[in-house]
């Protein structure tokens, strides 16, 4: 089928009915609207329900009780939040049950033109869009009080800039519609030199704010505490990897299974160091960014307003969670985020932006469903969300293109092939982890710090009630899948050969934004609900080309008029907190300085562990590391490090403690070095375990003095079994 055919509206469809408004034949319309909630009630409701019911078994986990296989060494951090859970799974069943309300509304609607259910139509949409507009501007207010986002100059000016937006949004598509097709402006910016131009700022304003994530060996300990104390979690990750280790298999990941692979061979060349790490995470972070502006360059099919849509939504992911003249801490700089979660979604966005549309094709289907895959088996909690939304973004991608008939059978075949990609990457992953291991990865790895942390609590933070910035990301969600569903079932592509991309990929970012939000809800803490930003402003600059384009026919009805213009009031409360980013953007000018600053000592080189590992392990030698950047240091000194997890300080169940002593003895660990953690009971948890297993101290050597987060001091032990002999025994 030819990409000409694929993009045009159906051709049975009037004018009317492709700027969303009702069929030509209002029997044929009843048809394919009841086919259209048939198949809604029978595919996505029950796949939603099994999701609840499937997250529900691992949440009901008691702080006192515990399970056979989850005992926690201490239950004063488990704050399990089952009823938020659940909350938020029927929030996300509540946009499958308006679509349908409103595609029943619009039926109804038709059937009986300019009689009184049109006048209550229009009440009910009036109440609602008001009702909207209060909650948003409510919770805005709220959010302030809750946290202190905004100094107070920038209320003002965060007000004024989201009013403005919505006149724009409101008003200025009916004044330019006409005049911009035939506008100098628009010949000069779609010309050659105009799109070059276009994406050269693109690249420079994203090169600027990726810059601020990368750190030298020398400048590490000048970081912001947050985030030198993470990279110690992210960073060690890829260290094992690099030293040997595979994970679901003898290392158990927290935030990434694959994106270590896809260092492995970089870091191989470069050598492993802060400098080599930030650098690789900066380019996962550029690569997943512009992704997204080339979505928006298909969706638009301009490159000057995708850069328009593109630079703020770079301004708000990037938003600082703290600041230090030129340090920043955001979104990016935990890496754990951005890019090890965010990665593959964004990634994803151009994908589906592309070949969505045309996912009733072998390859399109494939590549989306292998790519998405591949973000499922990289990070479970942002991969299924991913995952979720391109399923859906298929689905309103096959409704939306090609003729009239038979497009529901073309959107379950392309689901179907889509799901042959998901397996095709899943397989890939099992085959390699075979290879590279001789065993199967245990997939129940990938799952046991969510149950920890999501399921059972531990360390969460409640929501600080309905209303705040998390409602209106919820409704911006919530809306964008509203009119994406309505649209495709309706057979309504917005005018222009972007439509249908522009369609699916609002289905795209409207479920991801919805997966990403619940990140928010398991621990609400404000750096948490900062990460999710980019999420949010995702959707949001994809639902604004759907309003606005929309907005500007003149020949929408009633119903749809309702429809499309309830997201405005969303769309103008991100408008008005990307205007609070403005203050931070003198941030940029001060990264060169920073990069070149050498205000620290050589992180490797200085911790205390390092020359006490080459003092005391014969290289090659099979050995634990308690102590942060414990593998590492492994890596450097030339000696296997089996500890099973990224840091000693992540050992919080008796499960953990179990499988440290069963990793212990199957790889007949002779030498285990213990440095000072962070928790008291697991510090316990692990002397008494190694006591139980026969090994004693056999040297200590004394407190060294920390020199920042990243570089931990403390007392340093060296513990062996009593027969076994090596330097320093």
């Amino acid at each position: 089928m030819s990409v000409a055919r694929e993009i045009a509206p159906p051709p049975a469809l009037s004018s009317a009915e492709t700027a969303g408004t009702a069929d030509a034949s209002p029997a044929r319309s009843a048809g394919h609207d009841t086919t259209a909630l048939r198949i809604a009630s029978a595919l996505i409701v029950p796949v939603v329900a099994v999701f609840a019911l499937g997250v529900n078994v691992v949440a009901d986990v008691t702080p006192t009780a515990g399970t056979g296989s989850l005992d926690f060494l201490t239950t004063e951090d488990l704050r399990p939040e089952p009823g938020e859970q659940r909350a938020y799974l029927l929030l996300l069943l509540a946009p499958l049950a308006l679509a349908a309300a409103v595609l029943t509304g619009i039926r109804w609607g038709d059937d009986q033109r300019g009689g009184r259910f049109s006048g209550i139509l229009l009440a009910v949409g009036l109440a609602g869009q008001g009702l909207l507009l209060s909650l948003i501007v409510v919770s805005v207010i709220r959010q302030g009080e809750i946290y202190s986002y905004f100094a107070s100059w920038q209320w003002g000016l965060s007000v004024g800039i989201g009013l403005v937006a919505l006149v724009i949004v409101l008003v200025a598509p009916r004044i330019a519609v006409g005049q911009w097709t035939t506008s100098p402006l628009r010949t000069g910016l779609e010309s050659g030199y105009g799109r070059a131009v276009s994406a050269i700022v693109v690249v420079a304003f994203t090169a600027a704010y990726v810059s601020t994530t990368v750190y030298r060996d020398a400048n590490i300990a000048s970081a912001l505490s947050t985030t030198s104390y993470h990279l110690v979690f992210t960073l060690d990750e890829f260290a094992a990897v690099l030293g040997g280790r595979t994970p679901l298999v003898d290392v158990v990941p927290q935030y990434a299974s694959l994106l270590p692979y896809l260092a492995w061979p970089f870091l191989m060349v470069a050598g492993l160091s802060v400098t080599t790490m930030t650098l690789f995470f900066a380019a996962l972070s550029g690569v997943a960014l512009l992704s997204v502006f080339v979505a928006f360059w298909k969706v638009t099919g301009s490159a000057a307003l995708a850069a328009i849509l593109y630079l703020p939504f770079l301004s708000i992911t990037f938003y600082p969670a703290l600041r230090d003249g030129a340090e920043t801490a955001s979104v990016a700089t935990y890496y754990a985020a951005m890019p090890l979660r965010y990665f593959f979604p964004l990634l994803l966005t151009a994908l589906v932006a592309f070949l969505a549309p045309r996912a009733k094709e072998w390859r399109a289907a494939v590549l989306l469903g292998g790519t998405a895959g591949a973000g499922l088996v990289n990070n479970i909690e942002f991969g299924i969300a991913a995952l979720g939304a391109v399923v859906v973004a298929v689905f309103v991608g096959a409704l939306s293109t090609g003729p009239t008939t038979r497009r529901w059978q073309a959107a379950f075949v392309a689901e179907l092939r889509l799901l042959v990609g998901v397996l095709l990457a899943v397989l890939l992953f099992v085959l390699g982890t075979l290879v590279r291991s001789g065993s199967l990865p245990d997939f129940s790895q990938s799952l046991y710090f969510s149950r920890q942390f999501a399921a059972s609590g531990f360390y969460m933070l409640p929501l600080p009630g309905p209303l705040g910035l998390h409602l209106v990301m919820y409704l911006t969600g919530a809306l964008a899948l509203v009119m994406a569903l309505v649209c495709a079932v309706r057979g309504s592509v917005r005018p222009g050969g972007t439509g249908p991309a522009g369609l699916a990929l609002l289905g795209y970012t409207s479920v991801f934004g919805l997966g990403a939000g619940s990140y928010y809800v398991g621990r609400s803490h404000p750096y948490v609900l900062i990460a999710v930003f980019c999420a949010w402003a995702l959707c949001s600059a994809t639902l604004t080309v759907e309003v606005v384009g929309r907005l500007s026919r003149a020949d929408l009805r009633l119903p749809a008029r309702l429809l499309q213009a309830m997201p405005v009031a969303a769309v103008a409360a991100l408008c008005a907190l990307i205007a609070s980013t403005l203050s931070g953007a003198d941030v940029l000018a001060g990264q060169t300085g920073r990069l070149r600053a050498a205000d620290g000592p050589t992180t490797l080189a200085a911790l205390e562990m390092r020359a006490f590992v080459r003092d005391c392990a014969a290289p090659g030698e099979s050995v634990m590391l308690l102590y942060p950047l414990g593998h590492w240091i492994a890596a450097d000194a030339g000696v296997e490090n089996f500890f099973p997890y990224n840091l000693a300080d992540s050992i919080i169940t008796e499960q953990q403690v179990a499988e440290f002593v069963a990793s212990l003895r199957e790889h007949k660990v002779t030498s285990v070095f213990v440095g000072s953690l962070a928790s008291t009971n697991t510090t316990l948890a692990i002397t008494s375990a190694l006591i139980a297993d026969g090994y004693e101290v056999v040297l200590e050597r004394p407190a060294a003095a920390p020199v920042a987060e990243l570089l931990a001091g403390g007392e340093l032990e060296l513990w062996r079994r009593p027969s076994a002999q090596g330097p320093c025994s």
